[in-house]
């Protein structure tokens, strides 16, 4: 299994790639391109023939769809890490075979690993398939969150789809809308972490938290309706808080009870990181 320490040294492997045919009729390797320490991770299906002229992903009119859907939620490429699922543009912009998304999946998981974003977004149905495997299609899932072993993804029509379909532009607006909504629901849950976590730091002392804030992971732990969203898991490092688990004593036979109470998967494989639990309410 391919492991690295750094984003560079995984650009630097994948430009020297030759896993699948990919590597030798492609112009240039799009390994991505953003900060180690984004909160958003965008994953694409391959490159174009831009991509693969210049080297970076999303450089053609889907890219700058992408960079006005961003700057439309207060981002910028500066606050996110783009890659695609293909690191090398398949001739002819060909869908992805499956023996090349093999070849480059090692590649993905370790960005996920580096990175470790506070939310993927999946644009289209090969980023969802390839790391949703199972779900629904694009068109039924696109805009939700979706929490899968302990990672937040969104899936998102593509842009270059919304390009050569005018109508799916609306909806893929709203699908950055309801990215968002997550983000801001995620650093209001920060604020009010901050504010009951004690005195006022010093100066210095908050210059040494903010360099550290990129370590902290918010993750949610799935439900429905109110309890769902007061339930989730703050990571930092690999050290674990649970922050109201919606402490509830059900009957076995409420409706819905499979669907209420959080799925702990996430924590029981991490129990030993776990720290404790803090409990804001109780049903």
């Amino acid at each position: 299994m391919l492991t690295f320490a750094d984003l560079r040294s995984l650009s630097k492997d994948v430009h020297e790639c030759r896993r699948c045919p990919l590597g030798s009729s492609r112009t240039h390797a799009v390994p991505g391109v953003g900060p180690q320490d984004a909160r958003i991770m965008i994953v694409g299906e391959a490159p174009g023939q831009n991509e693969d002229q210049q080297g970076e992903p999303f450089v053609g009119a889907a890219g700058k769809l992408l960079d006005q859907l961003l700057n439309g939620i207060g981002l910028s490429r500066a606050d996110v890490f783009i890659t695609n699922i293909l690191k090398c543009r398949p001739p002819g912009n060909r869908d992805p075979q499956p023996l090349e998304v093999e070849a480059c999946s090692q590649y993905l998981e370790q960005q996920q690993r580096l990175i470790k974003p506070e939310v993927v977004l999946l644009l289209g149905r090969h980023a969802l398939a390839r790391l949703l495997p199972g779900y629904e299609s694009i068109s039924r899932v696109h805009g939700k969150v979706i929490v899968k072993d302990g990672v937040t993804y969104i899936p998102i029509y593509h842009p270059a789809a919304a390009l050569y379909n005018s109508f799916l532009m609306g909806p893929l607006g709203q699908d950055f809308n309801a990215v968002k909504a997550y983000l801001d629901r995620m650093e209001e849950r920060r604020r009010l972490v901050a504010a009951t976590a004690g005195p006022v730091a010093k100066p210095e002392e908050q210059l040494t938290l903010l360099a550290k804030r990129s370590r902290l992971r918010a993750i949610p732990l799935g439900g429905l309706g109110e309890i769902g969203r007061n339930m989730m898991a703050l990571e930092y490092d690999e050290n674990i808080v649970v922050i109201d688990a919606g402490l509830m004593f059900p009957e076995e036979e409420m409706l819905g009870v499979d669907l209420v109470l959080p799925d702990v998967t996430y924590l029981a494989e991490r129990k030993d990181k776990v720290l404790g639990f803090l409990l804001t309410h109780g049903h």
